[in-house]
Parts: structure tokens; sequence; C-alpha cells
């Protein structure tokens, strides 16, 4: 084993090839997530891989965090990131981290992305969030529930984008993830701004997915069991909304979705004025469920992302985004 190991956890589904597993970005979801060592394309846009248990998964994550007593950071990408495109940015992607207190981990889903035929999809943003997110949600909450958590000692969680809808409408709605991080990273959230609010908008005239988008209460009180508590019961770290009011993606997804307001655009604990008034958006802890109220933050990015790609939208591994969890690292 070397120190170029690398694991990634992967929902999509993988088929057997005597000692490997071959991964195929075009897959759907599996019945399960998988840790694969290493995967490596092997020429027809296949990925080659070895499928390894928690324990051994442990073992390299363990031996590339143990010297620099790094923490792992699970991070789950968005949609439009298709498993071949965030396999083939790893690299690059953890050379982010070099010089940080956080040790990337990446958690892979199977989104459809832009154009792509071979799943039927244009954009594939309504079979991603209706379909592949809520399977992986699913296949995640089995996984982490079959994995002592004292495996990870030490962990965070960083979400982007349709990353959030996969844990907090997939994973949370079966019920509460048997797992503990010191934080949770929320950033550019495409889930609704009030999802921790005490009384949360619960229908939707536009496209009525009540299942998906609803039961926010049940969702929100499951998520909060994910942060890790001290012996007092209260948690160690923070839930942080990284926001940007100039989000051009999440400004679409909230009107296509259910004409709502994204926690990626507004921050958590946040309301808009009735009549408009300048500013526009307003924070009012009140309105949050009392467990979050000291346990969360908000961090405004929209004097740096806000047109970062033209969109605001993807900022997760800028070097301002990785400040700001470290920031918070424990």
């Amino acid at each position: 084993m070397s120190t170029g190991d690398f694991i990634i956890i992967t929902s999509v589904s993988c088929e057997k090839d005597g000692d490997n597993v071959i991964l195929d970005p075009s897959a759907d979801s599996g019945d399960k997530a998988v840790f694969l060592k290493n995967p490596v394309e092997r020429g027809d846009g296949k990925y080659v891989a070895v499928e390894v248990s928690y324990t051994e998964a442990a073992e390299i994550i363990k031996e590339n965090t143990s010297d620099s007593k790094k923490i792992p950071l699970f991070c789950v990408h968005g949609f439009s990131n298709e498993p071949s495109s965030v396999i083939n940015s790893i690299l690059r992607r953890r050379k982010n981290f070099e010089s940080s207190k956080y040790f990337p981990v990446f958690v892979i889903w199977p989104c459809s992305g832009f154009f792509n035929w071979s799943k039927g999809t244009v954009t594939g943003y309504n079979k991603d969030a209706d379909v592949h997110s809520q399977y992986s949600g699913k296949a995640f909450f089995d996984f982490v529930d079959k994995i002592p958590d004292e495996t990870f000692p030490r962990k965070s969680l960083m979400m982007h984008s349709m990353g959030n809808h996969v844990v907090f409408d997939g994973a949370c709605l079966k019920g509460a993830p048997k797992v503990q991080f010191e934080n949770i990273f929320m950033v550019a959230a495409d889930v609704p701004h009030d999802g921790f609010h005490k009384k949360p908008v619960e229908g939707y005239w536009s496209r009525g997915n009540k299942e998906i988008w609803g039961n926010k209460n049940k969702k929100a009180n499951n998520f909060y069991e994910m942060l890790a508590k001290d012996t007092n019961g209260k948690p160690k770290g923070k839930i942080v909304v990284l926001h940007n009011g100039s989000d051009k993606a999440l400004a679409f997804s909230s009107w296509w979705m259910n004409n709502e307001r994204r926690l990626g655009q507004r921050g958590m604990g946040t309301y808009r004025s009735k009549f408009n008034l300048p500013g526009g958006i307003y924070y009012f802890p009140n309105y949050l469920i009392d467990k979050f109220k000291k346990c969360h933050a908000n961090e405004n990015c929209n004097s740096w992302a806000g047109a970062y790609l033209g969109t605001g939208h993807g900022y997760q591994f800028d070097k301002k985004a990785i400040d700001i969890y470290e920031k918070y690292a424990i």
C-alpha cells in the first residue's frame, strides 16, 4: 500500500470482474454503496477499481492523514458532475487541500449531466433530483449504518449543490444516519431555504414533489443527529452554510423545481421581506428549530464567489471556501 492510494465511495452500480470491479459512469444507482480504491480509466470510458472493505478503506485513509493529523472530509458532489468528471479531477482537487487540516474523500453518485444521451436526458436535472439523488441517499444511509462510527474517529462532511439534496432529502428521509461528523458544510445547497425552520412551507404549486421536498422537520431532526456531540450532548462543531445571493444556478433551480428560494442563496434562518425592502434578505434565527440556533453558522460568499465561472455556484474547492472549512476545524 502506498500513500498514492486513494479511496472513493460510490452508489453507482458496479459490475464484478474477477478481483476488480468495473465502474461505468453511465450506470444508474445501485442498491448499495461501496468503497473503491484507485479507479483507473481503461480506455472505453469505464473504470477499473478494487472494492475494499471499510477496514481496508480506513487504513488507507489513516495512512494519508495520520502523520499530518488531517481530518477526513467526505465530499458529496452536486448536479452535472458525472462520475467520470469527478474521478478525473480528484488528484487536482486533492492538491487544493495539501496545506489544509482536511483530507478529502470523494463520494460519487450517478448524476446524468448535460446532454447525456446514453441516459436519455438533456439537462438531467429532474431525473437526478427526483430519482438518482433519492436512491443514492438511501444507499448511503444503509452504507453508514453498517460501518461502526469509530472506524473514522474524526471526520467532517461537505456537500455541494444537489449533494445536499442527496443527504438531506434522500438519506435523512429514511432516518437518522448512524454517523457523527464534527462539522457539516453545506455549500451552494440546492435544498429549500426553510428546511430548518419550525414552520416550513410544505406545499408546492409548481411541481408538487411533496415526498421529495417536504417532511422538512423530520429530515432536519435526522440531519441534526449527524453532528458529533460532546459528553453533555451538545454539538462539538457546526452546520456551516456557505451561500451566495448571486448564485445563478440556484436561482434557476428554485424557479424550475418548486418556486422556492434555496438555502445556498440565503443561508440558514433567513427570510425575504414581503415589502421587498433594500437588502431583501433578513436573518431571523427565531424561525429556526431551537436545537439549530446555536450550532449553525452562515458564511456569505457573495463578495468572491459571485461571478465564479459565470454562475457563482461552483466554488466548493476555491481556496477561500477551503479557508472557511479550516476556520471551523476542531
